[in-house]
């Protein structure tokens, strides 16, 4: 870090009121000091930074792009600020935050499983979860703004960037289906599959990839009834007796009781690997150790689900 171009957060909080409250009146008012007085400090931060933060439209103070850029970050920075003080002299200074990003395409039932598992391990963990597209929470992971991501994505090598990938475990798939199809479907299994409309997750997610492949080994034909980036939708949508779908059977007893949903048969030899990734190679967060042992738990003691696997 060059510590010869420290910024200065009393400028950058000045700014970030001005922007919130639209104006230097309004913010000096808010402030309790004088407007020469924070104009000039405002100045002192637009000197220091090499840019207007600022350009006046008619008697209103409007943000620049590169105004717009900073607001942003001094949005995260007095964010987490709160959150510090939250977390040391608030009621619950003893809580231990663990933020994660969620990819959209991890099940969340398989998600809650794991934040359950984890919060019995670790006394006082509080939970912070976001939910988004791979690329995305990778950026807030490098931004610091998240402790890990959880995604479905395969890294291209153990390391990206600064990034390091943990395996959490690999999941076997099974096929499920509305209780009347599930019933037709099982007897001739997998090829009572040829050309059964199928209800696919998004065409760049990892299980759509496992689902194709094992699909092409067998030279049957999927049938497209539907794509789905939210599983969740794809689920309820499959009640309706609209078309089969692919689940890691990690979910298998959730599927059962929260969806009229049975299970046609396992796709046996296809498996879907799951990852932790995070900043550190050598885990010191007790919390991230934590989880990464509770899915690697629950890799291990999947109950024996295979009913007409091929």
């Amino acid at each position: 870090m060059d510590t010869s171009r420290l910024l200065n957060y009393s400028h950058l909080y000045y700014f970030w009121v001005i922007a919130r409250e639209g104006g230097i009146s309004a913010a000096a008012r808010r402030l309790r000091l004088r407007q020469p007085t924070l104009s000039a400090q405002l100045r002192q931060l637009e000197k220091s930074l090499g840019v207007p933060l600022f350009h006046r439209v008619g008697r209103r103070l409007v943000l620049t792009e590169a105004g717009q850029v900073a607001f942003r970050y001094a949005e995260e920075i007095f964010h987490m600020g709160s959150e510090l003080l939250d977390a040391l002299t608030g009621p619950h200074q003893l809580l231990h935050r663990l933020h994660l990003g969620i990819a959209d395409s991890v099940p969340r039932l398989l998600v809650a499983n794991l934040l359950r598992g984890t919060v019995q391990r670790v006394p006082n963990l509080l939970p912070v979860c976001a939910i988004g597209k791979h690329t995305e929470l990778l950026r807030r992971l490098m931004s610091g703004t998240l402790d890990l991501v959880l995604t479905e994505q395969p890294p291209k090598s153990p390391s990206v960037g600064r990034s390091y990938y943990h395996l959490l475990g690999e999941f076997p798939l099974a096929v499920y289906a509305a209780r009347s199809l599930a019933r037709r479907l099982r007897a001739r299994f997998p090829q009572s599959l040829e050309r059964t409309p199928f209800l696919l997750p998004a065409s760049d997610s990892a299980l759509r990839a496992c689902i194709e492949r094992w699909f092409a080994e067998r030279n049957l034909t999927v049938h497209v009834a539907g794509e789905f980036e939210e599983s969740s939708l794809l689920k309820v949508y499959a009640e309706s007796r609209t078309g089969v779908f692919v689940m890691p059977i990690v979910e298998h007893e959730e599927l059962i009781k929260r969806y009229s949903v049975s299970q046609v048969g396992v796709l046996v030899g296809s498996q879907i690997a799951y990852y932790a990734v995070t900043l550190e190679r050598r885990l010191k967060n007790q919390a991230i150790i934590a989880l990464i042992e509770c899915a690697k738990s629950l890799s291990r003691s999947l109950p024996h689900l295979q009913l007409c696997g091929v």
